[in-house]
């Protein structure tokens, strides 16, 4: 039986053969790694590691978190703290919005109740930061198995973690309960998972995703349609979401209690708030000059997840398109890990099939005449 090392994949006609286990498949120029481009691909994976764990000890020595906080964060210690002292989460999440908005009218104002069933048996904040922080490094170095430039990890693990605490007005702010962040997470082990074509797997960490953040249920109506197309796994796919589903009704019958009738409450507008600006902070979120490096590399991860026809992927990145409609740009977290290292392996073969054309078009220029003796 051939080993792992030895596995044979087919594109086009041809054959490649494996040096390694690697996590692109679908292109024989990345799985031909002569031994120097092997130990040059370990260093860079080193490197990763190593500038990921110096930035767990940074943000470690930012101290312990501070009474400052983003709205959402502040409603999410209220309602886990108080989940703590034995309180249901409906409840809890209640009593947290009202002190920090009012009474709710919609379903929208509650959060699914996943992650604050895991954070309120966590003893303290300080200890939910830290898990914080391990997931964010944890998500940046599993990103690397998206990419060819591992070194892009450590961009996707510095984005979340900078999130998670800003630096304003001469402190810190948290934000690191913020139920995105963590989703984000999910999202590349989703689109992991569904590489190696381990579509079982890929479809409960979807679900795991899903119920964590409603708005990452694009990875399951992704993933369905993939498994459609590729006739492979369809039932796990159809579970998954209608268990979704079937999660999503028990919980909007269980905020219904404590919504107030419409007029009565404080809730901010929704939709009708978007617009073309906030689709491209989206696209861009967390990255430098966002509205035109966000698009650029949207572009570019969005052909790149057509190319691997990977479903899950390219539904998920239609995300951003959602602020037509409404203001949400921090809903970009969800996307921007596939944003980052996606584009990058896009833009990266748009630059090396510039430099092939340019080359060739040297290489075959006609010469000029010779002056006659």
């Amino acid at each position: 039986m051939p080993t792992p090392s030895a596995a044979k994949f087919t594109r086009d006609g041809r054959t490649c053969g494996m040096i390694t286990i690697t996590h692109l498949p679908w292109g024989c120029g990345r799985l031909r790694m002569s031994r120097g481009e092997m130990f040059r691909d370990l260093n860079y994976r080193v490197l990763t590691l190593v500038l990921i764990g110096l930035a767990i000890i940074g943000f470690l020595l930012t101290g312990r978190p501070s009474n400052t906080h983003g709205v959402d964060h502040h409603v999410n210690v209220i309602t886990i703290e108080r989940m703590r002292h034995g309180a249901d989460y409906y409840e809890a999440m209640d009593s947290g919005l009202r002190e920090a908005y009012g009474p709710s009218e919609t379903l929208r104002a509650f959060r699914m109740p996943t992650l604050f069933l895991v954070w309120s048996r966590i003893p303290n904040d300080w200890l939910i930061w830290v898990l914080y922080l391990a997931t964010a490094a944890g998500t940046g170095l599993l990103s690397t198995r998206l990419t060819r430039f591992p070194l892009i990890g450590v961009v996707v693990a510095l984005i979340l973690m900078i999130t998670g605490r800003i630096r304003e007005g001469g402190q810190w702010m948290e934000q690191y309960t913020t139920v995105e962040l963590w989703a984000a997470g999910m999202v590349v082990v989703v689109a992991v998972l569904w590489q190696k074509g381990a579509y079982r797997s890929a479809a409960l960490a979807a679900l795991a995703g899903a119920l964590m953040r409603e708005t990452a249920a694009g990875l399951l109506v992704g993933g369905l349609i993939g498994a459609w197309t590729i006739r492979t796994r369809r039932p796990v796919w159809s579970a998954a979401l209608l268990a979704f589903g079937a999660a999503y009704i028990i919980h909007a019958s269980q905020v219904s209690q404590w919504l107030v009738p419409r007029g009565q409450g404080s809730e901010t507008p929704l939709l009708g708030t978007g617009g073309i600006t906030d689709v491209l902070a989206m696209m861009g979120f967390g990255l430098p000059i966002p509205l035109l490096a966000g698009p650029l590399l949207w572009s570019f991860a969005t052909h790149q997840a057509w190319r691997r026809r990977h479903w899950p992927a390219l539904v998920h990145l239609m995300l951003p398109w959602c602020g037509l409609l409404l203001h949400r740009p921090y809903w970009g977290i969800l996307t921007m890990p596939l944003v980052v290292t996606f584009g990058a392996d896009g833009l990266g073969d748009a630059i090396s099939k510039l430099r092939r054309t340019r080359s060739a078009e040297v290489s075959g220029a006609p010469r000029g005449e010779q002056p006659e003796a």
